[in-house]
């Protein structure tokens, strides 16, 4: 038996669990905050998960769910070197944060080294559970 492919358009797009870490985050912090893409001068572009409008809080995301992945870790060490990169070149004075979920937290709570590195990089994370509840480590 097939299943026919629902192709309306107008039919609801599957979840981004990106965003629903950067919904959940935004109202912890009680701030909005959207995608956006810098340009830079010398024409490289890059996409930030959420920004707010005073463009102080940068703010990458990173969803996983059961047994993480090492390339899902590697996006995490990315993400923080990136937003580690956009402060230094672009936003001198931001805030600079990672959204991750549960399966993800445990790499940077201690002693693991991405813990202390995040803290030494003044990079901020919160962890987001599936109910929405966010907590800063």
């Amino acid at each position: 038996m097939t299943v026919p492919l629902d192709l309306d358009p107008a039919a609801p797009a599957a979840p981004d669990p990106a965003a629903a870490l950067l919904s959940a985050l935004a109202a912890h912090l009680g701030t909005p905050l959207a995608q956006r893409l810098v340009t830079l001068p010398e024409g490289v572009r890059v996409e930030i998960d959420g920004v707010d409008t005073a463009e102080s809080l940068l703010v990458q995301c990173i969803s996983a769910t059961g047994a993480v992945k090492s390339s899902q870790r590697n996006k995490a060490m990315a993400d923080a070197l990136k937003l580690v990169w956009l402060r230094a070149t672009l936003f001198a004075e931001a805030r600079i944060a990672l959204c991750v979920s549960e399966p993800m937290g445990r790499f940077f709570r201690d002693p693991a080294w991405l813990a202390q590195a995040a803290r030494d990089l003044r990079l901020e994370v919160y962890v987001a559970s599936p109910g929405g509840a966010v907590e800063a480590l």
